[in-house]
């Protein structure tokens, strides 16, 4: 009980001590993003406000342990822009990528919504690692894609990402 409650007090501690400053780098990051700035320079600020938000999310849920251990971690079901998620994730990726000289690239066929029911923020979450890890281990002069397209009953899409690095298939 002492040690629950230990982790309860730590937690929410972190929570404001960590959101605080974050915030303050979002507020920052909105203000740059919508300054006159050079083309290159304003795609930087909207990168990072992009990744902050995302990050931001990510934090609140990982700082609400108890609802994760309660197994109560709701998923959103909100409308979103599918094309627009997708797309900032291989932004997050895409300067990283290019300076290994690897091809990263999302297709999204003609068939699939430009908008979806769920969870954008989790979709980016898992969409990020799996970018992230096969960008990782990819070799210079091999791609990565991520291939948006709907499933056979067309209430779903199938979002995937492959590579040529190793790991798993």
């Amino acid at each position: 009980q002492a040690a629950s409650a230990a982790k309860s007090e730590f937690l929410a501690t972190m929570s404001h001590e960590i959101r605080t400053p974050l915030n303050g780098m979002l507020v920052v990051a909105e203000l740059m993003a919508t300054a006159d700035l050079p083309k290159q320079t304003q795609r930087y600020a909207e990168v990072l406000l992009t990744s902050g938000q995302t990050l931001l999310a990510i934090i609140n849920d990982i700082l609400d342990f108890s609802k994760i251990e309660a197994g109560k971690l709701d998923l959103e079901h909100v409308v979103f822009n599918l094309r627009t998620t997708t797309a900032e994730v291989i932004d997050l990726f895409a300067e990283s990528a290019r300076r290994k000289g690897i091809t990263l690239t999302c297709e999204t066929g003609g068939e699939v919504p430009t908008h979806a029911i769920g969870d954008p923020v989790r979709l980016k979450q898992v969409l990020a690692n799996l970018v992230s890890n096969a960008t990782k281990y990819s070799e210079e002069g091999t791609s990565v894609q991520v291939v948006a397209e709907p499933d056979p009953r067309g209430q779903e899409v199938l979002v995937s990402v492959s590579d040529q690095g190793i790991g798993i298939a």
